[in-house]
């Protein structure tokens, strides 16, 4: 499966995201998280692991005991079984974006 670090649902969900009021749609994007991968070539042999994304923005790899630092790339590039987005708000005025 391939996938990407950031997801815009705006061209499939049809009047999705309007403001209150029927003011100017709202963005509907949404930013990697988390990866639930395995590693084996199929799904009752192998292993699992897992790619998240701390408040911070580093990625991490929690493999059973192990904690280790990972890249963005090793989680765009992991072999996805579960994959977790969570929505973008929309940048408030003078505010850096979030992650």
């Amino acid at each position: 499966v391939q996938y990407e670090e950031e997801l815009d649902l705006a061209a499939v969900c049809e009047g999705a995201g309007l403001a209150p009021g029927g003011g100017a749609p709202l963005p509907l994007t949404y930013r990697l998280c988390a990866v639930v991968a395995h590693e084996g070539r199929e799904l009752h042999v192998g292993h699992f692991h897992c790619l998240a994304r701390a408040s911070s923005g580093v990625w991490h790899r929690f493999d059973d005991d192990k904690v280790r630092q990972a890249s963005a790339r090793q989680a765009v590039g992991a072999e996805a079984y579960l994959l977790f987005y969570v929505r973008t708000p929309p940048p408030a005025r003078g505010a850096a974006p979030a992650f």
